[in-house]
Parts: structure tokens; sequence; C-alpha cells
């Protein structure tokens, strides 16, 4: 694995793709006009907490290690990627069945979603996070195309009150923060670069940053169209925003590019956490069939995510992802730290 600016890029899209189909229901249901605010404060406090924790000396250390500690890891982040990745891609044809697809199954959508993912895993990490450069580029410009293009339909009064729902809101939004527990996939990433690690704290600034930016963006959209109450109830978020551009036909039915980006996302997501579990799995287990671990990853997400849309749990899916790759976030930078720091 080389070219880190492109990983970096890949974990972008992966972040704001949670944070577009998640982060923003949730900033406005916790914190109601705040929202906005709510989403720039997990950004501020994940964008100080996670740099911590990188030290380049563990990462080089755990990635050329495959002892019993490094294994354990491997079955923690993979499952949680598993499950991740199944409600996420869920949720988006969910998204794109009721608002575009009505008349066909789910289960067919989910399908369309996850195969895309597994032939870019197919051709390795390296191939697929160049498609992480153009889709970060392009997300992040319809993202703000779409909110410069609602600027008159906004009322400031839908602000109001400013701090939303006060302490209590800001208190149940901070919950938002699992929006960035990908980042643990980046850990993995670094680990598998032999030695690639400079300036390894400043890039996960930038990751946080440009993709926590850019779900406050959309979340404040969302805030100035309609008031609380209405914005509690939207679903779809970056939906109801690329529906409410009133272009002068300039960008005619403008909810067909929230379509293309609801599917690229999905592909860099399905084939981003596909590809980094596949191969830290292969070096952790020694294994050499990388392809076969891919098959069996995509096979697990869509049963999961099968059973998602069966159950009708897709929000509840997430959030259980979200806590367990929020504490591995956390806790594996933690332990690789204290294992390079005094086992030698």
């Amino acid at each position: 694995m080389t070219d880190i600016k492109k990983y970096n890029l890949m974990i972008v899209v992966i972040i704001i793709a949670s944070g577009i189909t998640f982060g923003v229901e949730l900033f406005i249901d916790a914190s109601g006009s705040g929202g906005w605010m709510e989403a720039l404060l997990c950004t501020f406090i994940s964008a100080a907490v996670y740099p911590l924790l990188f030290n380049p000396a563990a990462i080089g250390e755990f990635g050329r290690s495959s002892g019993l500690l490094n294994k354990i890891l491997v079955l923690f982040v993979t499952f949680g990627g598993i499950i991740y990745v199944a409600s996420l891609t869920a949720s988006v044809a969910d998204n794109i069945t009721t608002a575009f697809l009505n008349r066909t199954p789910v289960q067919y959508i989910l399908l369309l979603l996850i195969l895309p993912g597994a032939v870019g895993c197919w051709f390795g990490t390296k191939s697929l996070a160049r498609y992480g450069l153009p889709v970060a580029v392009g997300g992040i410009a319809v993202v703000v195309l779409l909110f410069i293009m609602c600027i008159g339909e906004y009322n400031d009064d839908n602000l109001y009150p400013l701090f939303g729902r006060g302490i209590s809101g800001s208190l149940k939004g901070l919950s938002g923060i699992g929006i960035f527990a990908p980042i643990v996939f980046y850990y993995v990433v670094l680990s598998c670069c032999k030695g690639k690690y400079r300036g390894a704290r400043s890039n996960v600034i930038k990751i946080i940053l440009l993709s926590g930016l850019t779900v406050a963006v959309v979340c404040l959209g969302i805030n100035l169209l309609m008031p609380y109450p209405g914005a509690e109830a939207t679903s779809m978020p970056l939906y109801t925003l690329g529906a409410s551009v009133r272009g002068n036909y300039l960008i005619e039915r403008s909810e067909s590019v929230v379509l293309i980006l609801w599917l690229f996302c999905a592909y860099i997501a399905v084939g981003g956490v596909t590809a980094i579990t596949s191969h830290m799995c292969a070096i952790a287990f020694g294994l050499d069939n990388r392809n076969a671990l891919t098959g069996a990853f995509c096979g697990c997400v869509l049963t999961t995510g099968l059973i998602i849309c069966a159950v009708d749990g897709v929000e509840r899916a997430f959030s259980f992802a979200s806590s367990i790759l929020g504490i591995l976030s956390l806790t594996v930078p933690l332990v690789i730290n204290i294992r390079h720091r005094f086992v030698r």
C-alpha cells in the first residue's frame, strides 16, 4: 500500500457517507435548530482527540507483528466493519427505493450497492483508493453547490433558538462523534504502508475536518430550510436539500445528483472497508487468498444487510456498529501504544 493522500480521501468518503446518511438526522434530533452547531462541536472534539492517539512507531510495529493481540483486534475491527457497512448500505438502499424506485424491492438495491464495492476490492485497496479522489471532490462540490442553490429558500428564523435544546441537547448530540469512528480503518491502512507515516497526525486532523465540515454544511442547510420540528421528520437530509433547489431549470431534478452521490459513497464504503479488513485478516492470520476473504466479507455484509432490512433495524444496527467502531477507534490505538511502550 502506498499513496497516502488517496487513502486519506477514501476515509473521508466513508465518514461523509455515514454523516449524511445518519449523522445529520442525529444532530438535528438532539439539538433541534442548533444541530449544525452540534455537528461542528463533534468535529472539533474529534479533531482534537484522535490525533493524540496516533504513534507512528507503534503503527509500524503493529503492522509487522501477527501475535494473538493482533488477531483479537482484527476480529473485532472486522466484525464492526461488517455491521457498519451492512447498516450503511441498507440505509442507502432504503432511501433509494423510497425516493426514486418505490416499486423496486430494497433487496435488489442492496445487492446493487454491494457487488460493485466487491469488484473494486478485488482490484485492491490501492486501485479502489483512486476512486476516493473524484468521489470526495465531487461529493463535497455537490454538497456545497446544493447548499448555495438553496439560498433563496432559506429562512434564518429557523435557526432560533440559536443553541437548540441547550446543554441537554448538546450532551445527547455528542453521540454523533460516532460518525468519525471509521478513522480506525485509517490506522489499519497506515500499518500496511511500510513506514510511510510522515504527517499522520496532521492527516487525521485534515480527514476529520474535511468530512465533519461537509456534514455540518448539510446540517446547516436543513436547519435553514425548515423549523426543527419539520427537520426532525426528515429521514433523508441530503435528498431534502437537493429537492429544495430552485435553479430556474439550470439543474432540473437535482435530486438525481443526490442519487449518484449516494451510490458512489456506498461503493467506496463497501469496497474500502472490505479491502482494508481483507488485507488486515490476510496479514494477521497468514492467509494467502485475499479474494476469498473479500467474497466472504461481502457475503456477510449482504446477509447482515438483508436481515437488517427485514427487521427494519437500520438505525439500531448503525448505532450498534458506530458504538463498536467508536470504542475500537480509541482502544486500538491505546492498546497498540501501550504494547509498543511496555512489550518488547
